[in-house]
């Protein structure tokens, strides 16, 4: 299956390209109110803010999914720790979970200059299929490799700590968390918060 395929081939490649911490340069911050996905979990809440401007139609394709409650009962399937999570395969939704119909859409690539560092938030794909559909992984430090090979859709801007905790728990050998963390709901919220000026 393309869902099972995505997870593999992310999760075999992760630990290519790291790049070490370094000194950021401190940026201009500026208060902004925008949409932003907030995702309830058992082990806690985090939110993250959309790139709509550098991966529109990917963007849009999440957020239908999200109005949808196609990620709802869905498992963390995925975690390498202090590395990545990942999330959204429908094949790991409780049977219970209310979900309205909607086509999963198969997009390219949207090139753009977005990297892949901690917070980030990024579509996921299999090593041979450049089209992402559901799954999405979230960075917990600089992954290097991944620029440009994977849509970024956006960064977390709060629970940074919650993903990292998901991304501890016990795992087998696929990477698959023995502890299931369970996607209780995604909710598009508007909030207030510091992003980086132009």
């Amino acid at each position: 299956m393309t869902n099972r395929l995505a997870r593999t081939a992310l999760l075999g490649i992760a630990c290519i390209g790291l790049a070490p911490f370094g000194d950021a340069v401190a940026a201009r911050k500026e208060k902004v109110r925008e949409e932003v996905a907030v995702i309830d979990t058992n082990l806690g809440k985090f939110a993250f803010r959309f790139f709509s401007q550098e991966s529109p139609r990917t963007v849009e394709a999440f957020k239908k999914l999200v109005r949808a409650g196609f990620y709802n009962g869905t498992l963390v399937h995925g975690v390498l720790p202090g590395l990545l999570i990942q999330a959204g395969d429908p094949q790991t939704r409780q049977d219970n979970a209310e979900v309205a119909f909607v086509d999963v859409e198969a997009l390219e690539i949207e090139k753009n200059d977005l990297r892949h560092l901690a917070g980030t938030v990024s579509m996921a794909h299999p090593r041979n299929d450049p089209t992402s559909r559901s799954e999405f992984f979230i960075c917990l430090q600089e992954v290097t490799y991944f620029d440009g090979k994977y849509t970024v859709i956006g960064e977390v801007i709060s629970g940074i700590k919650v993903v990292d905790a998901i991304s501890q728990v016990p795992r087998n050998a696929k990477q698959s968390p023995l502890f299931p963390v369970r996607i209780r709901r995604i909710s598009l919220e508007t909030q207030e918060f510091l992003k980086e000026a132009k």
